[in-house]
């Protein structure tokens, strides 16, 4: 009998030690709440409150049951386990230091509040019943709601997301994107949309065109420069604050807005030498309509002039519900309108003016045997291959410039032996009987006789005398020529003129030469002035005789 109750004993002690090593098999649909399930203890010591029979695990039913889940602000590190629960409908885990979320076992999930955790991901694929997504303040870089045709709303930034893309969200009634990077938000796809707040982003265009349900826009603190409004007839309400906005588009609308209206300034940029720009490159329709209290320009359509590098403008552009402050800063392209240039010249001639026109600024130039220099102020003189150098200094709201441009001084030409002419002389013009040729002898002229005379000794009788006067009427005694010598006797002797007196002999009659000719002229002068010394010669032969 003893030996039966030891036998017994044994058994019993046998069953539970088997009990305590070997586990329990799980029914079906039981999960064990342990760390291999849920590694987080905060998340862990959750769970166990949702074991209804206390049994440290859960059942498929007890699993089923859970629909919400909230764990905001717990110091969690980890949901992993979340996905035991497929009824799931709504996940509260914002505040935490989540750094990845799978919900990929929770198909029913309608709303997700993860705000300020550090997801670097979210896959959403297997949620299409999502209508609710809050993402704020994390570490997303990307976000695909493609799989979510349900959404209807939307909350998130401060992450760094470039692009939000929700045309797949035709559901979509409210948006607010606060803070981050994003630089494109694409709302076509999202006809119901009524709320949309925009905030403190890289945005630089936003088209709400597609949107005629919006109701409230706030789109402060982003890079906007132009908004169009007149696609949303339903708007009561705008933000528009501390943007870069040249204008404001209003349809039929006349929503409220918030007192402050101040924009941040915008560069507009001038082409090289222009003073005027057309507002109308940055809206197409911006009009000089609603421009009020304008200073630093003047206004022509949609045009402003009266411009220059540095300026800046002012202005409101008003509608009658909205108003919004403006202000431009005014820079310019600057760039070469004529020239660089400077032509080339030859050595020892005028120097060619260098050549340059900027579109702001005054050029300096310089002078250098390289294009790479160096350069001085000093201008070259000497033949050879030059290069010039302009700067423009930059100035106050336009770029400097500078360029380089070759140039030549040609070598001068050698010089080319000079001979003096010498001038021809005139021909001496030789006159029939020259009034300057002195005879050697004078020639002999015999009288005419008169009808009375007798004839003439013949030669070798002594001279008669002198013939009588005769009584009729005295012979005509010739006058003689210039040179002409007093007619002789046959003897040789000279005959008594017809008086006691000397003979005058009268110069011959000369043409005068032309006026202008001063060759002819000296010639002229020097033939007169030996007649007269040639009658004054025959004179004192004669007086000597």
């Amino acid at each position: 009998m003893k030996r039966g109750m030891r036998t017994a004993g044994a058994a019993v002690c046998l069953a539970v030690l088997a009990a305590l090593v070997v586990p329990r098999a799980l029914a079906a649909g039981e999960v064990a709440i342990d760390a291999a399930n849920f590694p987080d203890p905060v998340f862990r010591a959750y769970v166990e409150t949702l074991d209804t029979d206390n049994n440290g695990e859960l059942s498929q039913a007890e699993r089923d049951a859970v629909t919400r889940i909230d764990l905001r602000n717990k110091g969690l590190t980890s949901l992993q386990g979340i996905g035991f629960f497929p009824n799931l409908t709504q996940l509260l885990c914002n505040t935490n230091s989540l750094t990845e979320l799978d919900v990929s076992g929770n198909p029913k999930l309608a709303g997700l509040f993860c705000n300020e955790n550090q997801i670097g991901s979210l896959d959403l694929s297997h949620n299409p019943e999502l209508t609710a997504l809050h993402c704020y303040s994390n570490r997303i870089t990307e976000l695909d709601l493609s799989a979510n045709p349900l959404l209807t709303e939307l909350a998130c930034g401060d992450d760094s997301l470039r692009v939000l893309d929700l045309r797949g969200n035709p559901e979509l009634r409210q948006l607010s994107y606060l803070g981050g990077r994003l630089t494109t938000l694409d709302t076509s796809g999202n006809p119901k949309l009524e709320y949309l707040w925009c905030a403190v982003t890289s945005l630089e265009n936003l088209d709400l065109s597609r949107n005629p349900a919006l109701v409230t826009l706030g789109c402060d603190s982003n890079n906007l420069t132009v908004l169009d409004l007149t696609g949303n007839p339903a708007l009561q309400y705008v933000e528009l604050r501390n943007n870069r906005l040249v204008s404001v588009e209003l349809g039929s609308a006349a929503p409220a807005q918030s007192s402050s209206r101040q924009q941040r300034p915008v560069t507009i940029t001038l082409e090289p030498g222009a003073d005027s720009f057309d507002m109308a490159a940055l809206d197409p329709l911006f009009s000089a309509v609603h421009v009020r209290d304008l200073s630093g320009a003047y206004a022509d359509g949609s045009v402003f002039s009266g411009l220059y590098p540095g300026d800046t403008v002012r202005y409101a552009y008003s509608w009658p519900t909205v108003t919004i402050d403006c202000e431009l800063l005014v820079e310019g392209r600057n760039d070469w309108l004529d020239g660089p240039s400077m032509a080339d010249w030859t050595e020892g001639q005028t120097p060619s003016e260098p050549v340059a026109v900027p579109g702001w600024g005054t050029p300096e130039f310089f002078y250098g045997a390289s294009p790479g220099g160096p350069f001085s102020d000093q201008r070259p003189v000497t033949a050879g291959q030059w290069y010039l150098q302009v700067r423009v200094p930059a100035g106050n709201g336009y770029n400097g410039l500078e360029t380089v441009v070759p140039f030549r001084i040609l070598a001068a030409p050698a010089p080319t032996p000079t001979t003096t002419p010498v001038p021809s002389a005139s021909p001496a013009a030789t006159p029939s009987a020259s009034p300057t040729a002195k005879p050697s002898a004078p020639p002999t002229q015999t009288p005419v006789p008169s009808p009375t005379a007798t004839p003439s000794a013949s030669p070798g009788a002594t001279p008669s005398a002198p013939p009588a006067e005769p009584s009729a009427s005295p012979a005509r005694t010739p006058t003689p020529s210039p040179t002409a010598a007093p007619a002789a006797t046959p003897g040789g002797q000279p005959s008594p003129g017809p008086s006691s007196g000397p003979a005058t002999t009268p110069i011959p009659p000369q043409s005068a030469p032309q006026t202008g000719d001063g060759s002819l002229l000296a010639v002229w002068l020097l033939a007169g002035s030996l007649a007269v010394l040639g009658i004054a010669g025959y004179r004192r032969a004669r007086h000597s005789r």
